[in-house]
């Protein structure tokens, strides 16, 4: 069986001082004839990365996998529970990497913010 596949190479061009620019190769079997069509497809990598992160934080920062409950209600009824504490974890996550001073850090504790 072969599989044809296109390579979109992905490299950060405004790198803070001191590090390393961050380079990857989303691999594709969608067209990459076009800027546009390149451009979607490191979207669609991007959502990856933000949907890995999210699963990351209900396994490990709501500590689902920790739940010990048998029946299938209670273990609808905690996920459902553990995935809102994750999905907090994943935008105050987001807020404090992407802020850029201190003072905005602090506004971004979790008893500030609004969702």
């Amino acid at each position: 069986m072969r599989f044809d596949v296109n390579v979109v190479e992905v490299c950060e061009v405004r790198t803070p001082k001191g590090k390393a620019p961050v380079r990857w190769l989303p691999v594709t079997a969608r067209a990459i004839d076009t800027d546009e069509n390149c451009g979607h497809i490191v979207d669609l990598d991007r959502a990856r990365w933000q949907i890995k992160e999210y699963f990351k934080s209900l396994k490990t920062g709501s500590t689902y996998l920790n739940s010990q409950h048998r029946s299938a209600h209670t273990r609808l009824a905690t996920l459902s529970v553990k995935a809102m504490v994750a999905w907090n974890l994943f935008v105050i996550r987001y807020l404090v990497a992407t802020t850029k001073t201190s003072k905005a850090a602090a506004g971004s504790h979790p008893h500030n913010l609004r969702f």
